[in-house]
Formats: structure tokens, C-alpha cells, sequence
């Protein structure tokens, strides 16, 4: 696992990339330059726009069912993925998920709170050994944290989470030390060092180990982890970064005429030190200032150049195609939609991605996602059914569904329409277009929705594609 790149990509998507992209600015203008641009501009982050905009997954909360019918204690409005708020959470994880690629989310069971509780970890926190036949799936996990340990204080500790051998499943706590880490488990778990607590409790999994977490994965690539996918995308936006603060600069110094003195020298420059500790002599130059200048050498004449400025709008097009040449990611084909979207250089819509792009996008994260959320939630149901004594849990067998984009109005119109066409013409059934119309839900519950459908419209007198009259009641005539 490369670190360094998961941690530049979190300070990306948390903001935190300040000091990235002052190196940027320096690298590609260098120190003396760099050190009269002033601030650098963190106003456009292409990265962190395109992982947020791509995240719908989760915006509206997933259907979670059981074939075997209602769970309340984990399903129901009141249940426990509701009391974890798992789904708002979720909302959060998977734009940090397409960014960083990986998520670890822990699980663990608070007695105070008497329910699971759900952590979300960043791959530059951890450290994971593939299983031997599912190189997509950790058998052996290593968070580094800052714990709290008993008698000691607070230290840096890996915690160890390994079922590599599922007959002597661990839990440890080690020293994050460079040579001879001390082992604190039996400080930080006490009577319950040596015992491993995350096991299945039904079925034919009954009694076995599992690991009290589950890796998300943006996309299944037959790895753990795949820090260096969307790179181009991360590289970009340090160089658009460095391009706006550019044109920041040329806005505030250089947008004017400017003079060139030959044979003549300012009076009252100031002597200043530079942020690179350089001393330099400034002189203050602006459209509303008079400078004063002097001969270099008495009776030798001087003279005046004067250079047009800069055209910053002409400027602004060259770094919003900067910033467009970055906007294609994670193998979505977006750069000639994103570039559609304004052509406006000077935009925040620049970026902005059509619903359409965004369902293509939804259909390729759902995948590795189903995977992910249906382990989670297995996991969840055992170590509740575990920590509380239940067995009411089931703890297999969950389906997921997540709402799909809404349509834009006139989309939702045209399909209508196309729908009600090829019905009439006999050459689509009713059922298959409310499967369409209804993603995430099977035949026999298209067939009972529609049944019920019928009934109310003949109970009602609804004929199909009218607006039922209103009924009025006329007051009874006077004796």
C-alpha cells in the first residue's frame, strides 16, 4: 500500500492540500517567481468535485430485504442500521471511497450505546493480507490507532485483526514502534486478551470466525488496494491549482500596462525579505499610483518602454481547458459531457455532470458496493445477535437495492410515453415496464403492485390516463 498517495488523495478531498499545492506552484514557476505570486488558489478542486458528484449511490437510502420477511430489530424505521445511521454515513463514505479507492469499516459493540457502532477508516490507516483464493478480501487487518492504554497513556498502536488461520483467530494490540514493540493486549483487553468475539452465530457458519469490518472497494480490481487508479485526475488538479493561482497573479500585477525604465532607478523602494528568506527591494506598482524615478548617473538620459497587459480572460479559457483535460475519470468518458456543461470559463458549473453520466457511473459502483453493504450488514446482524444473546437476527440471505437517479421531467415523460407505445403495440407487458420504471424490484412484486393498481382504479372508477372527477355533495332540499 502506497501511503503517500492515499494521504495526498484525503488531503485532497478534505482540503487539507494547501502545502501540495504550494510545492506545485514552486515547482513549476520555481522559488523567485513563486515568492511574489502571494497566495495560492485552492478555488477549483477537480479531484474532489468529480468524486462528489459521482457519489448517488446512497442519496436516497437503499431498500434492505429478507426473503424470508420483515427483521424489525434491524430493518424497521426504529431498527438497528437506523440507530447506527449507517445510510446518512454512507453518503459520506463513498465520495472519500472513489477518491481513495478503499475504505475500512470497522465495526464494534458498544455497551453504553447497547447496538453496533460503525467507524469508517481510510486506507492510509491500515495495512491488510489478501485471502489465499479472494485477493479482493482481507483475512488479516492492521489499523494504526490512537488508543488510550490503561497504566500507560496514549499511544500509537496497530490493532490486529486476524483470522488467517481460522482455528486461531487473534485480536492484538502492538507498539507502532520502529524495533522491539511492546505488546499491549492484555492492558488494553484485560480478562478478554487471548478470546476472539466476532464469530457467526447461525447456520452452517456457526461458530466460525470473521473479521469485524469489511473492505469496500470503488471497484473490483482483484487486489486489496489500488491507490494509483485516477492518478492523472489527482496530478490535474495540482496543476489547476497552480494555473488559477497563475491567473490570480496576473489578475492582481499584471492585468495593467507595464513601464520599463532604461538609464532610470524608482525612488523609495522598500528593502523586504522574501517567504524564501531572500531580500529583494519592493516597490509599489499599481493603475492609480505615480512612480517616481531617478537617472542611474546624472545628465544620462533615460528613457520609457511601456508592454500591454496581460488579457486575463484570454488566460482564464487556456486554464479552464486545463481543468476540462482532467474532468475524465475512473474510465466514465466524461470530458465531453463535463466540457458541454459551460461554456462559461469563469463557471462553477464547469464540472457539473449530466444525470445520465451519473446513472452510468451508479451502475458501475453497484456492484463492489452490494458486496460490501451485504457483508457489512451480515456482520452487523451477528454481532448484534452475539453481544445482545439474540438469535432473532437472521444473519444471510439479504438483498439490497439502491434508488436510481430520478429522472429529469422530460426524460421521465419521454420513457412514459415509449413504454405506453410498445405496450399498445403488444411488444412490451406491463409488469416489464414497471420493472424498469421500479429498479430493484422482482416480478412476483411488480405483479402485486399492478394487481393492487387495477383494484383501486376499478374501486375508484379511474380509467387509464384520465383525472378522476371530483365527487360533490349537494345539500339535501329544504321541507
Amino acid at each position: 500500500m502506497r501511503w503517500d498517495v492515499a494521504r495526498l488523495r484525503r488531503r485532497l478531498l478534505s482540503g487539507g492540500w494547501r502545502s501540495d499545492l504550494d510545492a506545485r506552484v514552486q515547482e513549476h514557476f520555481g522559488p523567485t517567481r513563486r515568492a511574489v505570486m502571494g497566495r495560492v488558489s485552492m478555488a477549483r478542486n477537480p479531484f474532489r468535485r468529480l468524486c462528489t458528484e459521482l457519489a448517488v449511490n446512497y442519496d436516497r437510502p437503499p431498500m434492505v430485504r429478507h426473503p424470508a420477511g420483515p427483521v424489525p430489530l434491524l430493518l424497521d424505521p426504529a431498527g438497528v442500521l437506523d440507530a447506527m445511521g449507517l445510510w446518512p454515513l454512507m453518503q459520506s463514505v463513498q465520495s472519500d471511497l472513489i477518491g481513495l479507492r478503499e475504505m475500512w469499516m470497522r465495526l464494534d459493540w458498544s455497551a453504553e450505546l447497547g447496538r453496533p457502532v460503525v467507524r469508517a477508516v481510510t486506507p492510509d490507516c491500515i495495512e491488510a493480507t489478501p485471502h489465499p483464493a479472494d485477493p479482493n478480501v482481507p483475512v488479516e487487518v492492521r489499523e494504526l490507532r490512537w488508543i488510550h492504554v490503561p497504566t500507560i497513556g496514549y499511544r500509537w498502536v496497530w490493532e490486529v485483526l486476524s483470522i488467517a488461520d481460522p482455528a486461531a483467530p487473534s485480536w492484538r494490540f502492538i507498539e507502532a514502534a520502529p524495533s522491539a514493540p511492546t505488546d499491549y493486549t492484555p492492558a488494553v483487553l484485560g480478562p478478554a486478551a487471548g478470546s476472539y468475539p466476532w464469530r457467526w452465530t447461525e447456520g452452517d457458519r456457526a461458530g466460525t470466525p470473521f473479521l469485524p469490518g469489511v473492505l469496500y472497494h470503488a471497484r473490483m480490481r482483484g487486489r486489496l488496494f489500488d491507490p494509483t487508479e485516477g492518478e492523472e485526475v489527482v496530478e490535474g488538479t495540482l496543476d489547476t491549482g497552480a494555473s488559477y493561482t497563475f491567473l490570480g497573479h496576473v489578475i492582481y500585477r499584471a492585468s495593467w500596462p507595464r513601464n520599463i525604465a532604461v538609464g532610470l532607478v524608482p525612488v523609495g523602494s522598500v528593502p523586504r525579505e522574501g517567504p524564501d528568506g531572500q531580500a529583494r527591494a519592493e516597490v509599489v506598482s499599481d493603475p492609480v499610483a505615480v512612480n517616481h524615478f531617478e537617472h542611474i548617473e546624472p545628465g544620462t538620459p533615460g528613457t520609457f518602454t511601456q508592454l500591454h497587459p496581460t488579457d486575463p480572460e484570454a488566460l482564464a479559457r487556456t486554464v479552464a481547458m486545463i481543468e476540462r483535460s482532467v474532468a475524465d475519470f475512473d474510465g466514465l468518458g466524461l470530458s465531453a459531457q463535463v466540457t458541454q456543461a459551460s461554456s462559461n470559463p469563469w463557471s462553477a458549473a464547469a464540472l457539473t455532470i449530466s444525470r445520465d453520466d451519473k446513472r452510468r457511473a451508479q451502475q458501475k459502483y453497484t456492484p463492489s458496493l452490494r458486496v460490501a453493504d451485504l457483508g457489512l450488514i451480515e456482520r452487523i446482524a451477528a454481532i448484534t445477535n452475539g453481544a445482545a444473546g439474540l438469535t432473532a437476527i437472521p444473519e444471510q440471505g439479504y438483498r439490497i437495492d439502491y434508488a436510481s437517479v430520478p429522472l429529469a421531467r422530460d426524460e421521465a415523460e419521454a420513457m412514459r410515453a415509449h413504454h405506453g407505445e410498445l405496450i399498445a403495440a403488444g411488444r412490451m407487458s406491463t409488469v416489464d415496464a414497471y420493472l424498469i420504471e421500479h429498479p430493484g424490484s422482482t416480478e412476483e412484486e411488480a405483479r402485486a403492485a399492478l394487481r393492487r393498481i387495477a383494484a383501486d382504479n376499478a374501486e375508484f372508477r379511474v380509467t387509464a390516463g384520465t383525472t378522476p372527477a371530483p365527487v360533490v355533495t349537494l345539500p339535501a332540499p329544504a321541507p
